[in-house]
């Protein structure tokens, strides 16, 4: 489907790196806490954490979580299709310069993985999630590359359609 001219059907990286822009834009607008920090308190984080993995065992794709106040967004590229959560732990938090770090044990099945998850956790309202992995992705402009293609098989960028 076209708007305007653009896609409205935007590839997973496509909305990570949204999401990057919004929340490097968070001094430009939106409320922040007395002294214009953007790391959500303890009781704010815990909160965002156990609504995503709430959605997540709930079998929810990541993504917002219509919460009630304050919104959470959840970016996690690193779960595998038709994995579901079984329960999680909470191991710590810890508050890194930018966001209030969370690291979680997850139980999953299918395939049955039990794994170490850092979550960042940002913002005042929305909220953001975002595992680890997929914020160094997005600082350094990159992205998680699903396309299954091999390069043996992609057109030569010098042929003709």
């Amino acid at each position: 489907m076209r708007l305007g001219g653009l896609r409205s059907d935007l590839s997973f990286g496509s909305r990570v790196l949204a999401i990057l822009v919004a929340v490097s834009c968070f001094g430009c607008t939106g409320p922040t806490k007395p002294g214009g920090s953007m790391v959500p308190d303890v009781g704010t984080a815990r909160k965002a954490i156990e609504l995503a993995m709430a959605s997540w065992k709930a079998g929810k794709p990541t993504g917002v979580i219509e919460s009630g106040s304050p919104r959470i967004q959840v970016a996690d590229s690193f779960r595998q299709p038709g994995q579901r959560l079984e329960r999680y732990e909470i191991l710590g938090e810890a508050q890194a310069d930018k966001s209030r770090d969370v690291t979680v044990r997850a139980f999953c099945s299918n395939p049955e993985t039990i794994a170490v998850i850092r979550y960042r956790v940002i913002g005042i309202d929305p909220v953001h999630v975002i595992r680890e992995e997929d914020y160094q992705l997005m600082s350094h402009w990159e992205h998680k590359m699903t396309d299954e293609t091999p390069p043996s098989e992609l057109p030569h960028p010098t042929a003709r359609k």
